[in-house]
């Protein structure tokens, strides 16, 4: 950074007040990150020296912006594609105890440190949609999220990121998932997925330990579908095969059998299902009729971008 007088000694003022709080109070990780760092407590650094230290070692990079607090969506975009926003404004004497925006020193001195270890890489295990219905509803929730300009710049950031890609729901969840034996401890699943967990646990347990990520925007509404063939022989029986499934008996066993929600309306949730399920409030959105007209060309987009 090209500082002048008054930040660089705002910048040290700063860091020399902050630095015995962090030793006696920062979680292992951001201290294991500081000693790589090594912020230097005379001066503001800059970028460049930042980045010398920060992306050899986990692809990440910095940015300078002007803006004193991005929106969520540049924002993200930028987390996308492996780069953290440094804001260019810098608190004055008179702010140093409280500034209402986050500031340079925020930025660097609060976050960098993470940003060196190799932790915060190769986390997440998703399915592919061309072979998955979870992997294509995730594909459709960052659609809906980042909309059609900005979806591959995501993937992009997730690619950088050493994200896996697995053929199906079961090879992710119970192979790769950290849960289970796994080195990936996020997975691309269902918000049911806690109910599962507590259910299934091999010991009994009180509550589950794994937690979905239902924030706005971040999931999908995936519903599943029964349906007679046309033109076959058995038309009756096939019907009457139908209306067994939208039985409330049927309806009421799917939760914990599928976990999924029952479509019948009088249908009894059990408590186990209901009391660990957490509903998004807000779910990610793409109309049924771009679904039928853009599926196979975003597929393919995305097997350019993340497979190939």
């Amino acid at each position: 950074m090209d500082a002048g007088q008054e930040p660089n000694g705002v910048w040290s003022t700063l860091v020399r007040r902050q630095t015995p709080q962090v030793e006696a109070f920062a979680c292992r990780e951001y201290l294991e990150g500081s000693a790589i760092l090594r912020l230097p407590d005379d001066r503001l650094p800059s970028l460049e020296e930042l980045e010398s230290v920060i992306t050899p070692r986990t692809g990440w990079r910095l940015r300078r912006t002007p803006i004193r607090y991005s929106d969520a969506l540049p924002w993200y975009r930028h987390f996308g594609r492996k780069t953290f926003l440094v804001t260019d404004y810098m608190r004055s004497w008179h702010e140093l105890d409280f500034t209402p925006e986050p500031d340079m020193f925020h930025d660097i001195f609060g976050h960098l440190p993470f940003l060196v270890l190799p932790e915060y890489t190769s986390l997440l295990v998703v399915e592919n949609p061309a072979t998955s219905s979870p992997g294509l509803a995730f594909l459709f929730a960052t659609i809906g999220h980042f909309g059609e300009d900005g979806y591959l710049e995501f993937w992009q950031g997730l690619v950088a990121n050493d994200v896996k890609v697995v053929s199906d729901w079961e090879t992710a969840f119970y192979t790769e998932f950290s849960r289970w034996g796994g080195e990936r401890p996020i997975v691309v699943s269902y918000a049911s997925s806690p109910p599962v967990d507590l259910i299934f646990a091999e010991e009994p347990m009180d509550t589950p330990v794994t937690a979905a990520v239902v924030s706005d925007g971040s999931c999908f509404r995936q519903i599943e579908f029964v349906g007679v063939l046309k033109g076959t022989k058995n038309r009756d029986l096939a019907e009457a095969w139908v209306d067994f499934m939208l039985s409330k008996i049927f309806q009421e066993d799917l939760p914990l059998q599928m976990f999924v929600f029952p479509v019948n309306p009088d249908a009894h949730l059990q408590p186990e299902f209901v009391n660990f399920l957490v509903e998004p409030e807000q779910t990610a959105f793409v109309s049924p009729e771009d679904i039928a007209t853009h599926r196979e060309e975003w597929i393919e987009a995305w097997t350019e971008v993340v497979l190939r």
